[in-house]
Parts: structure tokens; C-alpha cells; sequence
């Protein structure tokens, strides 16, 4: 019987024997085949901001829009997943801290055409957990408070709301993909304007997040 290095076959399992050391591929193919793990973890509803906060914690991940359920009614179709990528920690003042970036996609109705608009929703998020309307007159002037009550957070409530305010108020395809005809310059959306939220009045609203 061999022993440890020794002949015979390589047990179940194993990696087969190599001439030479290890070698990495070009990186294309590494690319490739690298699996990305936060792509797949759905994540729960519910967390502890502090908590996150004082550990300097990070969620990476995703959450079905069937949960959804504004945000699904305010368009006429919706990607499968939220994508979500939060950095939680402290600011200058001890307040906590809620930064990243929302990513899904979303079918809507062209108001010229009144054909379907295919849109790509990516917004950021810059929040500050607040516990009550006087902490948040006290934020500075260009800060956006977040009404927590108590110290649970409801990640689906606060990533809905944000992707609502992301959406346009009069979606419109661009010129070229629009089959509507042509407009009076007079009438016409002008280059880069950017449409307003339909739910901008949020923004001045402090909902409580349960």
C-alpha cells in the first residue's frame, strides 16, 4: 500500500496531478468563470442600521420586486430582482450612514407613442437615519433623512421608496427609438432635461420605515 505521497490512485475527489505549478488563464476567462456570489443572495427584510453601522457592515444582494408592491402597480412591468449594494457606518456627527446604489429595470408606457418603454432604473442612495422630525431639522441643509422608527429597519420599504422617486413623471423614448411624429420645436422635451419624480412630494414626507 502506498503511503502519504506514494503511488496508486489519486483518492475521489482529488485534483488530478499537474506538470509544472498552477497557472492562471488569461483574464478574460478568468472573468468569466468567476462566480459573483452577491448576484444570488436574496436578502431580508429587516436589520438593525446601528448595528451595521457601528461594524461598518456592507449588504450585497437582491430582493424579488414581487415584494414590492407600489413600486410593481406604477409600472407597467418589472425585472425579477432589486439589485442592492448598501455601505452602512457613521458620519462626522455620529449619525448613521446608508450609501450605495439600487439597479432593476423596469417596462413603462412612452407618453408620445404609447409604446413600451424599456428603462433602466440605477439610482444612489445617500440616506441619515433619523428617530424623529427634530433630529431631522437638524441634518444639514443637503442631507436626506431617513425616518426610522425604533431600531429595525425595513430594507424592502426603504429601497422601494427610492426607486420610486427614481422614476420619471413623463417617460418618452429617445427621438430615434420614438415612433410617434416628429414634434414642433415649441412642444418638443428639450436635449437633457430630465423629467421630474412623480413622487417628488416623497421627498418632503418623513414616513416612518417599519
Amino acid at each position: 500500500m502506498p503511503g502519504i505521497g506514494g503511488g496508486g490512485n489519486p483518492p475521489t475527489g482529488s485534483r488530478p496531478a499537474r506538470d509544472g505549478p498552477l497557472r492562471f488563464h488569461d483574464a478574460a476567462l478568468t472573468r468569466r468563470f468567476r462566480p459573483r456570489y452577491h448576484r444570488r443572495i436574496m436578502l431580508p427584510d429587516k436589520c438593525n442600521p446601528r448595528l451595521l453601522a457601528l461594524r461598518g457592515g456592507r449588504l450585497r444582494g437582491a430582493f424579488p420586486v414581487g415584494v414590492m408592491h407600489r413600486f410593481r402597480q406604477s409600472v407597467d412591468n418589472a425585472g425579477g430582482t432589486v439589485r442592492v449594494s448598501l455601505d452602512f457606518g457613521l458620519d462626522d456627527g455620529g449619525r448613521i450612514s446608508i450609501k450605495g446604489r439600487l439597479r432593476t429595470w423596469a417596462t413603462l408606457t412612452c407618453q408620445r407613442c404609447l409604446k413600451p418603454l424599456h428603462l433602466r432604473l440605477e439610482t444612489m442612495v445617500d440616506l441619515l437615519v433619523v428617530h424623529s422630525d427634530r433630529e431631522a431639522e437638524r441634518l444639514p441643509r443637503n442631507a436626506e433623512a431617513l425616518l426610522v422608527d425604533g431600531d429595525v429597519l425595513s430594507l424592502h420599504g426603504m429601497v422601494e421608496d427610492e426607486l420610486l422617486l427614481a422614476l420619471p413623471m413623463y417617460p418618452v423614448h429617445t427621438p430615434d427609438l420614438c415612433t410617434a411624429p416628429a414634434q414642433s420645436p415649441s412642444v418638443a422635451t428639450a436635449p437633457g432635461v430630465v423629467s421630474p419624480s412623480p413622487f417628488a412630494v416623497l421627498e418632503d414626507l418623513e414616513t416612518p420605515v417599519h
